[in-house]
């Protein structure tokens, strides 16, 4: 059984610097767009996705079903993507 994350912001990961080959912090491998789990039985499943923000070096990263990216707008990923960069630069 999956339990359902508090919020979005505990299913994104990071690096602390840009060179770490390992995460600091490695999220549960749910969707951050529909919250459910992510099976990695399938490859094609999942899509990762990285970020990084004009100054600093930690890196971010989120993974979501492959249908449900393709299915969110543009404008839906902008204000996903912008939320988690904003949200981590004022901690």
């Amino acid at each position: 059984m999956t339990t359902k994350p508090n919020s979005r912001g505990e299913l994104v990961g990071y690096f602390n610097h840009y060179n770490n080959k390992k995460p600091t912090y490695n999220p549960p491998k749910i969707c951050l767009l529909c919250c459910e789990p992510i099976k990695f039985s399938f490859e094609n499943e999942c899509k990762t996705i990285s970020l990084m923000a004009e100054k600093g070096n930690r890196s971010y990263f989120y993974r979501v079903h492959k249908d449900c990216y393709e299915k969110a707008t543009p404008d839906e990923i902008q204000l996903y993507e912008s939320s988690i960069i904003d949200n981590q630069q004022t901690k």
